[in-house]
């Protein structure tokens, strides 16, 4: 009898819980306090014929004038945004894949911003040691629809254009685990 080759087992990974980061600037080496935050989350499910990925994050900071005449601080950053992606592998390194996304971010007078993407990606390499992703390489091609609803919230509220956009996008995203509790991503 022929048999199948063996399906590896699924694998989940992920930060938990996410990452909150605090960069305070003392006000006694200058004359502003600024306070920022931010969450990240990543989370993948991989079996041997598809890729199941989330990533969230969310920002939020203020900046304290010392001399300021205002009631309320600055913000300076107010932003969040989450993207799941759906790959259907062909082969170990070849697949096809959908990815929808939504984003906000009022410091840069995004109200709401929804984009859909679909294309093909390419693995050149994903070194796994025991049971998590050590180092990776991949490569996306793919075509990205974006509605964009723009607001202007800071310094004076007001309606800006929408707009939306059609246009290619070639993608690279490159993952190192310096642990299996720590992990350097990039997107780009």
């Amino acid at each position: 009898s022929i048999r199948s080759p063996p399906v590896p087992p699924i694998r989940v990974s992920g930060p938990a819980p996410p990452e909150i980061v605090s960069l305070p600037v003392p006000p006694s080496t200058v004359t502003d306090l600024s306070l920022t935050a931010a969450a990240n989350v990543l989370v993948e499910r991989k079996s041997a014929d598809r890729i199941l990925g989330a990533k969230a994050s969310g920002g939020y900071g203020q900046r304290f004038a010392a001399n300021s005449t205002a009631p309320e601080p600055e913000v300076t950053a107010l932003n969040a945004t989450a993207s799941v992606r759906v790959d259907r592998r062909f082969t170990p390194v070849i697949s096809a894949y959908v990815s929808p996304s939504v984003e906000t971010d009022h410091v840069k007078s995004i109200e709401y911003r929804a984009s859909g993407e679909a294309g093909a990606g390419f693995i050149w390499f994903e070194n796994t040691i025991e049971d998590y992703v050590k180092s990776s390489l991949r490569t996306d091609l793919a075509l990205r629809y974006t509605k964009e609803e723009r607001f202007q919230y800071y310094p004076v509220q007001m309606q800006l254009e929408d707009f939306d956009l059609l246009a290619p996008r070639l993608g690279v995203a490159f993952r190192y685990a310096l642990s299996q509790h720590v992990l350097f991503a990039e997107d780009a």
